[in-house]
């Protein structure tokens, strides 16, 4: 079945001036037109539109969504299977939220009562922290946390900015070989970055790296900002990087 753009802002739920918009942009092309110039938009349109939708919900600006869209290795199924893990934790933690409020209501009206830690279950923490330290100990942090203080804020943010470029550069070479020397050029230039914090052996790097892959903040960090895709390629070339330091 084809769609008008009427059609499709009422299926979607989005305004037909926001197709126009997408379309404008070349976000999402009609699949055709009617004999009187109307775009009409099919099954390829829907199924990119959905995903358009999806990276939207997550928090991606439009020119990210088109880039990750328009990549030759953009896969479908990988994506949508991207998208329930991020959603199923989101709503974890919406539900916990939930129940918190729920809970502060009867303790307010005298049905139960709460320690101070159960007013703040479910709010996402402010830093990583505690989880830094229950993986590489308190010695680890303390010490990256001295490295940072003694930096000044430019300083800082040069380092803030130094890794983003590491990441965007390793998210081209996202569909060829992890072994690749550029791609191992970059995991040497991030395991020099990684030691601006702390000594930082060969171990450490492939612990700070599958941290991004398995800690909920930084998966949700990375799909946002850069690719979900993205830590699992940084470990597989981080494999190869110690296997040939060995």
């Amino acid at each position: 079945m084809e769609y008008t753009v009427k059609q499709l802002a009422e299926l979607a739920g989005v305004s037909p001036r926001t197709l126009r918009y997408y379309h404008a942009i070349g976000l999402l092309e009609p699949d055709g037109y009617n004999d009187a110039g109307y775009r009409l938009y099919g099954k390829r349109a829907l199924h990119r539109l959905q995903q358009i939708l999806f990276f939207k919900e997550l928090g991606f600006p439009l020119d990210e969504i088109a880039r990750i869209l328009d990549d030759e290795a953009f896969d479908v199924i990988r994506a949508l299977q991207e998208h329930r893990k991020l959603l199923v934790e989101r709503m974890t933690r919406t539900q916990q939220l939930i129940k918190t409020v729920d809970r502060t209501l009867l303790s307010l009206k005298g049905g139960i009562s709460m320690t101070d830690r159960d007013y703040f279950q479910g709010f996402q923490p402010e830093s990583h922290r505690q989880e830094a330290i229950r993986r590489y100990g308190q010695k680890a942090v303390e010490e990256s946390e001295e490295r940072l203080g003694r930096l000044s804020k430019k300083e800082q943010q040069a380092l803030f900015q130094e890794f983003h470029e590491i990441v965007r550069a390793m998210m081209t070479y996202m569909d060829g070989d992890p072994g690749a020397p550029e791609v191992q050029e970059l995991v040497a230039r991030l395991h020099r970055w990684l030691n601006n914090y702390y000594d930082c052996d060969l171990e450490r790097l492939l612990g700070v790296i599958r941290t991004y892959g398995e800690d909920p903040d930084f998966r949700a960090m990375f799909a946002k900002q850069f690719h979900p895709d993205v830590p699992d390629f940084m470990l597989r070339a981080a494999n190869i990087y110690r296997e040939n330091q060995a």
